[in-house]
């Protein structure tokens, strides 16, 4: 017996006492059924099924602690890099994760990590082969706590269908999560969070088209834009460009010292556009939240379960958008992203949004790229001459790839095309160098998007740039989550600098498409 529930006994207490590490907010309580006994299940099966299936409890249990210890560093990056714990959205980023690791691995499993697993599973090999398999008694022992670690899975497996719904509901409405990633984390611990998260998701009205994410043909109630930002227009009607730059703020926060020459055209825009910071519900990921709030005008805040990730509601159902709006108005709608658009499912997404066309990398096959991904500049290129060729008004939303991270120097060294120095920067190293050519490539396609010289249409142009996050910069160099955007015309220059958050601006660019007019 002891050989069967020694190990588990110790990977029991570990378990629990990682969980409870960050759940700052049960500190002093005693046991709690969501909060411990969530860790205490998934360890028990993990453990038990193992051992069900080595006859060997030292390797069961070491690859339990493996497990754990995996789980805990695993979120302690992401908390430490993208300033939130692990969502339960995250796990049905696999096979994202699979097709493309550049995205994912090098954060999550950085080189300790990858030696702690690496000594870890030579551990647990010796083990293996050292310790005899059980006895017939120690068999059954593990089979009853097999099963009795399981049968709380089945319990709330029954509760998922039928009156099993009611169950579900009452028991999130009872534990009141506020969908705050943090916030949930803190008061529930990892896996609790991670678990009333998904019931609730599963469970939540929105199924019943009742919360969360709306299916609509029209504005949702949810939605900050006012109906006279709405307004029909009159020709001639201007084409709209929107520009999602990937990891684009005003790095100069950070460093003041930085060469104010990577910002020349963003600069000099400021002073006869609208800008300023916009306020983003990611830092240095999760793309899809700044992208859904900025087309949808609903603030990811009142997306419940889907404010983590609207996509995955948005890719099965309508949504109304600013490309909807657009449409309405005689607009030929385009979104256009050189990579791969079943990305987050864009490929669902956009359409249902009421994007006419989707523009994805097979039309950049020659393009231009500045390491591993499509250039901002050959982006530029490609949005002016749909423009050039278009006798209707177009609303082109473009998703840029060029700056998404790591920053490593490896990128451009497989590329043979070095990155631009920059001078005077004593922190961050080769990545910090990366990053800022990156910069100042988005705001050179900036500069081109609004060029008199590089359009050929005589019709009226609104061009709107913002970033999707701040980029991932060292911890000594504390920054908020704020990115910055633009909104310019070429018939309605005037400089209105506004802080804002991002659901507002597509409110902003509907109102200069309508004040653009009167002016003409």
């Amino acid at each position: 017996m002891l050989t069967v529930f020694g190990p588990y006994a110790l990977l029991v207490a570990l378990a629990l006492w990682l969980n409870r590490l960050d759940a700052t907010g049960c500190k002093g309580k005693g046991f709690d059924v969501l909060v411990d006994g969530t860790p205490l299940m998934l360890i028990s099966i993990l453990y038990s099924s193992f051992l069900l299936m080595t006859g060997r409890s030292y390797f069961s249990g070491l690859l339990g602690v493996g497990g754990a210890l995996l789980l805990f560093a695993v979120n302690r990056l992401k908390l430490a890099q993208f300033k939130e714990p692990l969502v339960f959205v995250d796990f049905g980023l696999f096979v994202q994760m699979i097709r493309h690791p550049r995205f994912y691995f090098p954060y999550i499993f950085p080189l300790p990590v990858v030696l702690t697993v690496a000594a870890l599973t030579g551990v647990m090999g010796v083990l293996f082969w050292v310790q005899p398999s059980l006895g017939a008694e120690e068999v059954r022992l593990s089979r009853v706590l097999f099963l009795a670690a399981l049968l709380p899975v089945i319990l709330v497996l029954i509760r998922f269908s039928g009156a099993g719904k009611h169950w579900v509901k009452g028991l999130v409405e009872r534990r009141q999560p506020t969908f705050d990633p943090n916030t949930d984390f803190a008061n529930f611990g990892l896996t609790g969070s991670l678990l009333l998260h998904s019931l609730a998701h599963v469970h939540r009205d929105g199924k019943d088209g009742q919360g969360g994410l709306l299916p609509s043909d029209r504005p949702s109630p949810q939605c900050v834009w006012t109906e006279s930002k709405l307004a029909p227009m009159v020709a001639p009607k201007p084409h709209v460009v929107l520009v999602q730059a990937e990891s684009f703020f005003d790095i100069r926060r950070v460093d003041e010292t930085i060469d104010s020459s990577l910002f020349t055209h963003f600069d000099r825009l400021r002073n006869e556009s609208m800008a300023g910071q916009m306020k983003v519900s990611a830092h240095g990921a999760y793309t899809m939240r700044t992208e859904f709030s900025v087309l949808t005008g609903v603030p990811n805040g009142q997306l419940e379960t889907d404010a983590m990730n609207p996509y995955l509601t948005a890719a099965t159902r309508p949504v109304w958008s600013l490309a909807k709006h657009y449409k309405a108005q005689g607009y030929r709608c385009i979104c256009v992203h050189p990579y791969d658009l079943k990305f987050f499912r864009r490929d669902k997404v956009m359409p249902n949004l009421g994007f006419d066309e989707l523009h994805g990398e097979e039309l950049f096959l020659s393009a231009k790229r500045v390491g591993p991904y499509v250039s901002d500049d050959s982006v530029a290129d490609y949005i002016l001459s749909l423009l050039e060729d278009s006798s209707e008004p177009l609303f082109v939303f473009a998703i840029t790839i060029e700056a998404h991270g790591p920053w490593d120097e490896e990128r451009f060294k497989m590329m043979n095309q070095p990155p631009e120095p920059v001078d005077g920067q004593d922190w961050g190293g080769g990545e910090l160098v990366a990053y800022l050519t990156h910069l100042r490539n988005t705001d050179r396609m900036l500069g081109k998007l609004t060029d008199a010289d590089a359009y050929g249409s005589d019709r009226p142009r609104i061009v709107a740039m913002y970033g999707d996050h701040v980029g991932c910069v060292p911890e000594d160099r504390p920054v908020n989550g704020n990115t910055e955007y633009i909104v310019w015309s070429d018939t309605n220059r005037q400089a209105v600098s506004q802080n804002i958050h991002a659901e507002t601006l597509g409110g902003l660019m509907t109102r200069l498409s309508v004040e653009s007019q009167k002016t003409d």
